[in-house]
């Protein structure tokens, strides 16, 4: 599955971060409702399985990406290559 400009924001957030993100901080640190960050997370499971991370979440706690670091910044340098491209 292609990654969606919104997607791609919600998971440059959650890779930049180091604990659980609320969903509430995702919807407003990319200027969206919550409802819509809830919408995009519920495709995010099987759109990050080919960047070798896992997708968790917790009702309470927030949302999160579980994987190596050298991954995880691997992803991260991929995704802002592909965001300036757009």
């Amino acid at each position: 599955m292609e990654f969606t400009p919104r997607m791609k924001q919600i998971l440059q957030v959650m890779l930049e971060e180091n604990t659980p993100v609320p969903v509430k901080k995702l919807a407003d640190k990319i200027g969206v409702s919550k409802r819509t960050v809830q919408r995009e997370l519920g495709f995010m499971e099987q759109s990050v399985k080919g960047y070798q991370v896992h997708f968790l979440s917790k009702t309470g706690v927030g949302v999160w990406l579980e994987g190596e670091e050298a991954v995880k910044r691997n992803c991260v340098r991929r995704l802002g290559r592909k965001m300036t491209m757009m």
